[in-house]
């Protein structure tokens, strides 16, 4: 899962699924998608769709799923997803979820636990989970919900490889937002960019935000879990 590269303008689904589709709100098909991608104006696109090609953003959206940009809206802003042209390499565009903005100092504590200024981030364990990729590779974890600053999110945490992963301090430079993968034991991100020492996106680069925002909805195979994640996200309330 290291390809973390956005694919444009794609028009459908292959058929083939490579990852949980757990944001079912953001599974565009046939027709929807291609109606999507022609909403323009004279001065450009309104929004526009991408095809995810990595699982870095798992649970919340699965490798190979199709999600929705609003190109209108480039405000960052904690717990808020955004793409963006990647700062070390700006002819790639990442999908990442923003945790950080400008003067956070952002830790990653036992590479799981999130704080953000000295506060740890409200979050319920919802249970353990595990997927597959398409060439056969287990990931085994627990799926857990978030709550930055009102934004309810999941995440996965992937038993084994989150203590390997940097746990901070960040200090967020003036102008960028400090970004991670839903899937944090799997994502490249602000953690290790600048050749391991981190850091964050200009908010030059960022191209728009994914939409809709907020949702949650379980990947697949989590089903039985449906009562605890409701229990989870009331707690977080």
């Amino acid at each position: 899962m290291t390809d973390d590269a956005l694919a444009q303008g794609e028009a459908k689904k292959d058929g083939t699924y490579k990852g949980p589709r757990s944001y079912l709100p953001f599974i565009l098909v046939g027709t929807a998608i291609a109606i999507a991608t022609t909403l323009v104006v004279a001065r450009g696109f309104l929004s526009g769709s991408y095809k995810v090609p990595s699982g870095s953003m798992i649970p919340t959206i699965g490798n190979g799923e199709h999600i929705l940009v609003n190109r209108t809206d480039k405000e960052a802003g904690r717990g808020k997803m955004i793409v963006f042209r990647y700062p070390e390499q700006p002819s790639s565009e990442f999908v990442k979820r923003v945790v950080g903005m400008p003067g956070d100092v952002v830790e990653l504590r036992g590479g799981s636990t999130l704080v953000v200024n000295g506060k740890v981030t409200p979050s319920c364990t919802v249970g353990a989970w595990a997927f597959s990729e398409e060439g056969g590779q287990r990931h085994e974890g627990e799926l857990v919900v978030e709550n930055l600053d009102g934004t309810r999110f999941l995440v996965f945490h992937e038993r084994g490889l989150e203590a390997a992963m940097p746990a901070g301090p960040w200090t967020v430079k003036p102008g960028e937002a400090f970004v991670v993968g839903d899937n944090r034991a799997n994502s490249h991100d602000s953690r290790m960019w600048y050749l391991g020492a981190g850091g964050g996106v200009p908010f030059a680069n960022i191209l728009g935000t994914v939409r809709p925002q907020g949702a949650i909805g379980l990947p697949l195979g989590a089903e039985a879990l449906k009562a605890k994640l409701k229990a989870c996200v009331a707690s977080l309330s």
